[in-house]
């Protein structure tokens, strides 16, 4: 987990890939599917996995309230996120989405645009 998602925490290059730095607040966590429990049990894992993806949630907040008019074309893409982003910040912290979750729906989002 990084455990500090947040745009200060985000460099952008010239040819358009963001680069994500400072890994202080950084911790380990095995995956659910590993049956040892190491220092977190499943349980506080989903709930620390789940307190990032609110922190995404603040992300994509700002990147979408600074997102220059988009193109009529992208307007579905533009609502899907703003729904994503409602999702991740939501007041329950165990109905927030999964990581899988949010990587599938982005695939989808992605797939979506380009057809």
């Amino acid at each position: 987990m990084h455990g500090d998602l947040y745009a200060h925490n985000l460099l952008c290059t010239t040819d358009g890939r963001t680069l994500l730095t400072d890994f202080g607040a950084a911790s380990f966590t095995r995956s659910s599917s590993e049956d040892h429990e190491g220092p977190f049990s499943l349980r506080e894992r989903g709930l620390l996995q789940r307190l990032e993806v609110r922190a995404l949630g603040c992300l994509l907040e700002d990147l979408l309230d600074r997102l220059e008019p988009p193109p009529a074309s992208s307007g579905d893409v533009v609502a899907a996120l703003r729904e994503l982003q409602g999702e991740c910040l939501g007041e329950d912290v165990a109905s927030r989405p999964d990581f899988t979750d949010i990587h599938q729906r982005l695939q989808q989002m992605t797939l979506n645009d380009s057809v």
